[in-house]
């Protein structure tokens, strides 16, 4: 099941590189 986490990873990855660029 690495579809899934990869997904989440995915999106949590990119939250926190907007939340590291503000």
């Amino acid at each position: 099941p690495n579809g899934r986490t990869g997904k989440k990873s995915a999106l949590l990855e990119r939250l926190i590189n907007e939340s590291k660029k503000v």
